[in-house]
Formats: structure tokens, C-alpha cells, sequence
């Protein structure tokens, strides 16, 4: 007998191998892609502590009057927003058209003295808020 095609068992039989296959891929690559965005929210959080350090520094070495360098044992709040508008750092850009709020995201800067500068970075983005104290939903 000449078989030239599927019979219906074989072909059952490869639509539930990749049946299971998927369904153990699946939750697999979605972990994958939410470690991967939650390494994007981090990371940019370094990005705005950074941009934030830069901004007060400028600050401090031209010694101007349109400071963002709180004093000797005061702390200061810059925004997000700000960081844009003043150029130190870009938006965020997410694929899925997420986006941050840069009107409530900020930066804590604390004076410790002798140029001591302590960041805390709050950011507020979609499906992700900075796991920080300072940073609670109000």
C-alpha cells in the first residue's frame, strides 16, 4: 500500500506534542519578559540617580543661583520632569507604549556635608513604582 499523507492519529498526535510544548513555554517566556522590564525600570532608575548627581555637581562647581544643591543638612526634591527639560537625561521609552510620569517622579537629595550627597530615586512608571519607603501611593 502506497501512504503518501498524514492519518488523522499522527496528526493528532503532533498537534498535542506542540500543545505541550507551549504550554510549558509560555510561562517560561513571560517570566523571561517581565525580568527583562523590571531590568529596564532599574536600570533607568541608576540613570536618573546619575543624571540627578550630575545636575547637582553642575550646580555646585558653577555656583549658581538656580541651584537643585541643597545645604549643609537640608534635602531637596528634583523632578523627573526637570531632569528632562534641563537635558541631564532622556524619557523613558518602553515598546509597549508604557510610559513614566515624570511630573511625580523625583529625586530625594540629601547634604550630609563636605559634599557628602546622599540620591533616592522615586519613580512611577506603568505596572512599576520604586520599591523605596519614600515612594508610597498616596
Amino acid at each position: 500500500m502506497n501512504n503518501r499523507g498524514l492519518s488523522l492519529f499522527e496528526m493528532l498526535g503532533v498537534v498535542v506534542v506542540i500543545g505541550i510544548i507551549g504550554i510549558i513555554a509560555v510561562p517560561s517566556v513571560t517570566q523571561y519578559i517581565g525580568r527583562g522590564r523590571l531590568t529596564t525600570f532599574l536600570t533607568y532608575e541608576k540613570s536618573v540617580e546619575d543624571a540627578a548627581t550630575n545636575a547637582v555637581l553642575e550646580c555646585i562647581g558653577n555656583n549658581s543661583t538656580r541651584c537643585e544643591a541643597p545645604e549643609k543638612g537640608k534635602i531637596t526634591i528634583i523632578k523627573l520632569d526637570d531632569l528632562i527639560n534641563e537635558g541631564y537625561i532622556d524619557p523613558l521609552k518602553l515598546d509597549d507604549k508604557g510610559s513614566c510620569n515624570t511630573e511625580k517622579s523625583f529625586v530625594r537629595v540629601e547634604n550630609r556635608g563636605n559634599l557628602n550627597y546622599k540620591f533616592k530615586v522615586c519613580l512611577y512608571c506603568d505596572n512599576y513604582v520604586t520599591d523605596n519607603e519614600l515612594c508610597v501611593e498616596e
